[in-house]
């Protein structure tokens, strides 16, 4: 193989590449609804800061859009070659000739311009509730993927192997904790404004 890799375990291989093109797909997808719950919130409140928060979330879902999908790429061009050579001979257990994920359509969120201080408190709180756990099946959904890429050196050596790896480590991981925390942050920052929408009103009498 290219680059001085070895791979040991074609089973392994073929198996792990399944598993990341799987671990690809159900990413992109709760990118996807997280995106979907991203745009039902912003168009609820004028909050003032709560747009720039969306678009610091939408920058960091098309970063990580991109990044999952140029790390399932490059196992898979990594591979290549030895997947060429064993495709036919382990076609019966389920092998092909490609793994790759198409390109990521990046996402545009829309929000609501903040000329005044409005909130939908109900609502919202609905959205924040069902947010929130899309964060954590993210947050798992990329915890998979990493523990992925680490196993491949169970069957995959070298240095074009090592030099993959640790690549996904230093240029994909940390988007993925980006994504986290500025999720993190819309949840935390949006249910800051309901509670203190919901005192204020109280004060009101409303």
């Amino acid at each position: 193989m290219a680059g001085g890799s070895i791979i040991l375990e074609p089973k392994q291989m073929f198996q792990t590449l399944q598993d990341m093109e799987k671990a690809t797909q159900d990413l992109l997808k709760l990118i996807q609804d997280v995106t979907e719950i991203l745009e039902a919130v912003s168009v609820l409140t004028f909050a003032f800061g709560f747009g720039e928060l969306i678009k610091m979330a939408e920058q960091a879902i098309n970063q990580v859009g991109n990044a999952v999908v140029a790390a399932n790429n490059a196992f898979n061009s990594a591979c290549k070659d030895v997947v060429n050579q064993l495709v036919d001979k382990f076609a019966s257990e389920g092998a092909k000739s490609d793994y790759s994920s198409p390109p990521f359509v990046e996402v545009t969120i829309k929000i609501n311009v903040a000329d005044r201080a409005q909130i939908e408190p109900s609502q919202m709180r609905n959205s924040f509730d069902n947010h929130q756990q899309k964060n954590t099946q993210v947050a798992n959904k990329s915890n998979d993927m990493r523990d992925i890429y680490r196993q491949t050196s169970n069957f995959w050596v070298g240095e074009s192997a090592d030099k993959t790896r640790s690549s996904f480590e230093s240029k994909i991981v940390p988007e993925f904790e980006n994504l986290k925390s500025t999720l993190d942050q819309i949840v935390s920052k949006g249910l800051e404004w309901i509670e203190d929408t919901v005192k204020f009103e109280a004060s009101l009498g409303v």
